[in-house]
């Protein structure tokens, strides 16, 4: 390592400065199947009489021992033992716990990406089989349905397309930051052609579809807004946005200071593009495709994030394991080539 490679002191200390930041602004928290069985088990104990006392703690033994599972199962993969505790009595929980139309949306893409982080450590491990592999392509699929239906009630809300451009935009960079990782994969264990290459094909297909409804969301937001008030709504919206790219590049640029992913110096170079385009359009008075080019540099700031921290985790079961740079861009639909197969490739 040379001199330059090294970290200041100064670099140090702001990458620390915003790990505590982002602690700070996301805390801890027991997951949600601990909590509600928490507050049943101070609500036995509230009981006077005794013989309640009695059996309301042996009520909270059995709750306890259910705690445990359900807690335990949250890791287990599909083929393990824990693994339908996980899908049919944590997440169902989590599903009836998701109410407004927008938590619904954010809890069926937290199932997809959990679907792919299954395929993705199996696949490391080289233990994804032809059935699993069918199994989890099957649970996207749903659970994508799922979401398009969320977002279809999210935009009958007031300022419901704006909403629905977020939820559609953060999905769009997190499938395509797992799908350059599963591409690697493929490059890395060519064995795992097989059985990842439907499920690629269904996270590329899902990205293009999240693209263009975003697209559609916000036409439609642009649309909804009265003339006179117009500009005023589109440059408000704009320097929103705007605030939002600047953290965004800020991220990246933490990330690459903390991190030797081959993808953070591509995804860097295309937010501070987006950022510096979204800026020139500013100027220029054209507020909606400035808002376009500053949503695009913080889908890149996401898509760099997830794809650090899923190719750290999965370099510990598979250390040759790299983020390919010239993988899937937030930016467009075109095809890109790659040393993944042709049958991988985003599609048009």
């Amino acid at each position: 390592m040379t001199q330059h490679d090294k970290l200041t002191d100064s670099e140090r200390a702001r990458i620390r400065g915003f790990l505590h930041a982002f602690m700070a602004d996301h805390p801890a928290r027991a997951p949600f199947v601990l909590r509600t069985l928490d507050s049943l088990e101070m609500a036995l104990f509230q009981f006077t009489f005794m013989p309640l006392r009695l059996a309301g703690a042996g009520l909270v033994v059995v709750l306890c021992a259910s705690v445990g599972t359900s807690y335990a199962a949250e890791g287990a993969l599909p083929g393990q033992a824990l693994y339908g505790v996980k899908i049919n009595v944590n997440e169902k929980i989590a599903g009836a716990m998701a109410v407004s139309p927008v938590a619904k949306a954010e809890f069926n893409a937290d199932l997809t990406v959990r679907r792919l982080e299954e395929a993705e450590i199996l696949a490391a491990a080289n233990q994804l089989s032809p059935e699993i592999s069918s199994d989890i392509q099957t649970r996207i699929e749903t659970s994508a349905a799922n979401f398009s239906e969320s977002v279809a009630a999210i935009e009958l809300t007031n300022n419901g397309e704006l909403a629905a451009a977020e939820v559609q935009s953060d999905l769009e960079a997190t499938l395509s930051a797992h799908a350059n990782v599963l591409s690697a994969l493929t490059s890395v264990a060519p064995e795992t052609e097989d059985v990842l290459a439907p499920i690629i094909s269904t996270v590329e297909s899902h990205v293009a579809t999240a693209r263009k409804a975003r697209s559609e969301s916000l036409s439609s937001a642009v649309l909804a807004t009265s003339s006179p008030s117009r500009d005023d709504a589109a440059r408000s919206l704009a320097a929103k946005k705007k605030v939002s790219a600047v953290e965004a590049l800020e991220e990246i640029r933490m990330l690459e200071n903390a991190s030797t992913t081959i993808s953070l110096p591509q995804r860097g170079a295309e937010a501070a593009r987006a950022l510096a385009e979204g800026e020139a359009y500013m100027e220029r008075g054209e507020y909606d495709r400035a808002t376009d080019a500053f949503d695009t540099a913080t889908r890149a700031a996401t898509q760099a994030q997830v794809e650090t921290a899923v190719s750290i985790e999965l370099q510990k079961i598979l250390p040759a394991l790299p983020i390919e740079a010239e993988a899937i861009s937030t930016t467009s639909t075109k095809s890109i080539r790659r040393r993944a197969p042709f049958w991988v490739r985003p599609r048009r």
